[in-house]
């Protein structure tokens, strides 16, 4: 006999929910395709995979609003599941040797001043569970899109056609070809480039997130 209990559980959970706990079930099938080199293709592998997780985080917004069916359990656990996802791939590119790991320092460290505020904003007498803003949603888009870009560059490299064989003449007068440089001298400097904006809207959003809740952390510091 099934638990009723168990099973009524289960059924509370609506879709939108579900697509979010999905999301945080991709994670370590994309650590792992990435982290893999062994696997053929392994790159493109894992930039299918985050594709796939960053689509559910549309989809389970699109979904609770249009069907009315935004919860406090949505609003908790949406910015956690775009955390691990994120912060996933940016520790597996410091890793490596794609960016640079104090950009994954600062955002790692926002999102733990964040998510403190949160949990402060829990425990508080009006257990208010705070939503993410505007501004912390199009940063983790745009960061995103971020990790999505950097795996498609390496993607091409891959597949050899981001090229980096170069043609030179030797002193006997005969034309060589050869390796003069790894893929990473030209995309790792985009990469870097790319987290430095990333790096930039997650600080703005992170003071602004801080200074939205100066009141509640007014009141949590007078305990």
């Amino acid at each position: 006999m099934k638990d009723s209990k168990n099973q009524g559980w289960f059924h509370s959970i609506n879709l939108p929910n579900k697509l979010t706990i999905l999301r945080i079930f991709f994670v370590p099938i994309f650590v792992a395709m990435l982290m893999l080199e062994v696997i053929p293709h392994n790159a493109l592998l894992a930039l299918i995979i985050f594709a796939l997780a960053s689509i559910t985080d549309y989809l389970d917004g699109y979904l609770a609003r249009t069907r009315m069916q935004v919860t406090q359990l949505g609003k908790f656990l949406d910015p956690i599941a775009d955390k691990i996802l994120v912060m996933s791939a940016l520790v597996c590119f410091a890793g490596l040797g794609w960016i640079q790991a104090w950009t994954v320092v600062v955002i790692l460290g926002r999102d733990f001043v964040v998510s403190a505020v949160r949990l402060a904003a829990v425990q508080s007498e009006e257990k208010r569970v705070i939503p993410a803003r505007t501004s912390g949603k199009v940063k983790t888009a745009i960061t995103m899109l971020t990790i999505c870009s950097i795996m498609f560059l390496w993607v091409l490299a891959d597949f050899g056609v981001i090229n980096t064989q170069v043609q030179f003449t030797d002193a006997g007068g005969t034309t060589v070809i050869g390796h003069g440089y790894n893929a990473g001298v030209i995309l790792i400097p985009i990469s870097n480039a790319l987290m430095y904006v990333c790096t930039a809207l997650t600080v703005f959003s992170g003071v602004q997130y801080v200074w939205d809740a100066r009141d509640l952390l007014k009141e949590v510091f007078r305990k």
